[in-house]
């Protein structure tokens, strides 16, 4: 949506980091609308690990920035389970993650520290038994192809869920279909009732 510059305001002397939405953004009423609740939301709230917003700015016509606080240090990119370069694949086992949680209500991954929960990301596979009766073929394996730690059998693009996502409600349709053990047809004038069902 925009870019991220540091610099300093000058009214308090104090360095700050700014996020500009781009003008083709800024052009956009939806885009805009965004940007405007982002900084409503991060105005109302205050914890440790969230960066505090200053205000809002209008540059020019149609520029507009946020004014938050600057967080030195490195960036998330030093943050990956296990330190090596994140690709697109990186982005499928969150969307797993979330999506398992939904399901059975709750954490796939828990633990009393940070380091903890990196051991049992690392090392604990997700218990499939907490996941709803019901769940479609279609949905459990798509988690699995989204919480597969190998990344060259992982899903190869966050996109492709959605193609698994529009067969889950057929399969479960299917799935919930009443199965009869024999073929039932008409019964006929002066048949006996017990020949009514013929078996297949």
């Amino acid at each position: 949506m925009g870019a991220v510059y540091r610099a300093t305001d000058t009214k308090p002397n104090r360095d700050v980091a700014i996020k500009v939405l781009s003008a083709a953004f800024a052009a956009d009423p939806d885009r805009l609308a965004r940007f405007t609740r982002e900084a409503q939301l991060l105005a109302a709230l205050n914890h440790p690990n969230i960066a505090a917003i200053y205000g809002v700015e209008l540059f020019g016509i149609e520029q507009r920035a946020l004014v938050m606080e600057l967080l030195e240090g490195p960036t998330l990119a030093a943050r990956q389970a296990r330190g090596v370069v994140a690709d697109r694949h990186a982005d499928v086992w969150p969307f797993g993650v979330v999506f398992y949680e939904m399901l059975t209500g709750r954490r796939m991954f828990g633990g009393e520290s940070v380091s903890d929960a990196l051991a049992a990301v690392l090392k604990t596979d997700p218990d499939w038994t907490l996941l709803p009766a019901e769940t479609p073929t279609a949905i459990r394996r798509l988690l699995r192809r989204c919480l597969e730690r190998d990344r060259k059998r992982r899903l190869a693009h966050i996109g492709d869920a959605r193609l698994e996502l529009d067969e889950a409600p057929e399969a479960l349709s299917q799935s919930m279909a009443p199965q009869s053990k024999g073929r039932a047809r008409l019964k006929t004038r002066n048949e006996p009732a017990e020949k009514l069902f013929s078996s297949s």
